[in-house]
């Protein structure tokens, strides 16, 4: 499963961490921030929304590596 799904995103075991951890990362910082400006409205104002975007863009560009067929087993 794993090797599986290494191959359809054309990613290595290390290149695959890299990526998931980074997109994890600044999700969990936009989380973080928007767990403040619930209690603080004035802080953090952009933040959530403009890391949703990053991590938007970030995911429609590599989506460009994507296999459309499926490996033979």
């Amino acid at each position: 499963m794993a090797r599986s799904h290494l191959w359809e995103v054309k990613r290595g075991y290390w290149s695959h961490t890299g990526h998931a951890l980074g997109l994890s990362l600044i999700l969990l910082r936009a989380g973080m921030a928007g767990v403040v400006h619930a209690f603080v409205p004035s802080l953090f104002v952009r933040h959530m929304s403009k890391s949703v975007d990053r991590v938007k863009h970030l995911i429609a560009k590599d989506k460009t590596r994507v296999r459309t067929k499926k490996r033979k087993d």
